[in-house]
């Protein structure tokens, strides 16, 4: 059956320690820490964008070597592309400065969650180990911000005067002062990455729940809290995206019937009365709120004259950015930060990467969510699987009105999540 923890390690118990404690502070940097400000005109700096920057460098100490992941020559293919894009764009005449090149600092970020997802792996001794492993730490690590998200949304204390305009100064007068709609930031500074964000510590909880008869239980009752605390945060672009990569995790796991594990029939009784047990409690709970009328208070974004008004504004601003992508579907024009001929934000991350760098680019991010979907594994690697899934399809999803790719925090998340879930490891690199 399934193993919980690394218990197999290939490595010496002390370095598989502080790795696996390295990945812990990684998580708890990422969902409980705020951005720093630095000089001014620089970007601010998360806690974890210094842990991932370093990650390479702290896994060749400890470790002894640095297993390079196809994804990050993914991700090197795909620096070098906007590169190149800038390039393009300066010299058909479209703003173009040093700063530009900061995404190529991200990217960076982003090969060190990769490199750091990978060495995990070898240190657990297998994907499925660490996959149990990184999953439960994540969504443990995910209580805590759970709590802060409450104690934002009720302004427990009246704390939210005290910290909300350091974290996400745009959304501080929603926070305080009784606002009738609040709309939780977290340590993210943004409802809608909250909300993405929340949504994914659910479906790491459901796949748990389904796929382990250990602990069902406490993953089912969490599936249930970061839903309820996803709603919070009032992001349709989230609620819509984590709905689709949730019906994708059950139809995959549940749906397409019974599989084997070790040659043993896996059972789902307990699993599914479980499940049961809470979706009556929360239709009881939805009943009990509605009544109250506390319903309206968070789900008026989700009327449908909202969400026609919404649409309607996004394609607008989609327009002129197509509009740019004709002049240059090849290469792209850069990231155009410093262009003052563009009057709106392309509001679609798949219409940005376009523009960005032409058709190539988002086939080259596509590539990277779906890598995991490309060679079996067994029963466990089936699962595995439907979890690379479910999290590739609610990112293509939220893409649409909303950024991840280009999110400090999502995007390196979830690559941490699918490379552990399917390492596609092709050189071990030692260091002297």
């Amino acid at each position: 059956m399934f193993h919980y923890g690394c218990g197999a390690q290939h490595e010496d118990d002390g370095v598989g320690q502080r790795l696996k404690g390295y990945v812990v502070a990684v998580l708890v940097a990422m969902l409980l820490t705020p951005s720093f400000p630095t000089l001014s005109g620089l970007p601010s700096v998360r806690l974890d964008d210094v842990l991932l920057l370093l990650a390479p460098v702290y896994v060749a100490v400890v470790v002894g070597r640095i297993i390079i992941d196809v994804r990050v020559f993914v991700l090197f293919v795909i620096t070098w592309w906007i590169a190149l894009s800038i390039l393009w764009g300066a010299v058909l005449g479209f703003g173009a400065a040093l700063g530009d090149l900061f995404v190529i600092v991200r990217l960076m970020k982003y090969v060190g969650a990769v490199v750091l997802a990978s060495t995990l792996v070898s240190v657990c001794g297998s994907r499925d180990d660490a996959l149990d492993w990184f999953l439960e730490r994540f969504v443990l690590v995910g209580i805590a911000l759970g709590l802060i998200v409450v104690q934002q949304y009720y302004d427990l204390l009246g704390l939210n005067a005290s910290y909300v305009s350091l974290v996400a100064p745009t959304q501080y007068e929603t926070l305080v002062g009784g606002y009738p709609w609040p709309r939780p930031v977290g340590m993210i500074g943004n409802p809608n990455e909250l909300g993405f964000l929340l949504g994914l510590l659910g479906l790491s909880s459901l796949w748990l729940f389904l796929v382990h008869e250990t602990r069902a239980a406490t993953w089912s009752v969490l599936v249930a809290c970061y839903v309820t605390l996803m709603l919070l945060t009032l992001s349709r672009s989230a609620t819509l995206s984590i709905v689709i990569g949730a019906m994708v995790l059950l139809f995959l796991v549940v749906v397409r019937g019974p599989i084997q594990i070790d040659g043993v029939p896996h059972p789902r009784r307990l699993r599914m009365k479980v499940f049961a047990i809470v979706l009556l409690a929360g239709v009881a709970a939805g009943v009990a709120v509605s009544t109250t009328g506390v319903i309206d208070s968070f789900l008026w974004r989700y009327s449908t004259e909202l969400a026609i008004t919404a649409a309607e504004t996004r394609v607008s601003y989609w327009g002129e950015n197509l509009e740019i992508i004709n002049r240059s579907p090849v290469f792209g024009v850069g990231t155009l930060k410093h262009d003052g001929g563009l009057q709106y934000a392309a509001d679609n991350e798949w219409i940005l990467l376009m523009r960005m760098g032409g058709v190539l680019l988002p086939v080259l991010v596509a590539i990277l969510f779906l890598i995991g979907m490309f060679r079996g594994g067994g029963p466990f690697g089936r699962l595995s699987r439907a979890l690379i899934a479910a999290i590739a399809a609610a990112s293509f999803v939220y893409m649409v009105p909303a950024a991840l790719f280009f999110s400090l925090v999502m995007m390196p998340l979830v690559l941490l999540i699918l490379v552990v879930a399917s390492p596609r490891s092709v050189l071990s690199v030692r260091s002297v």
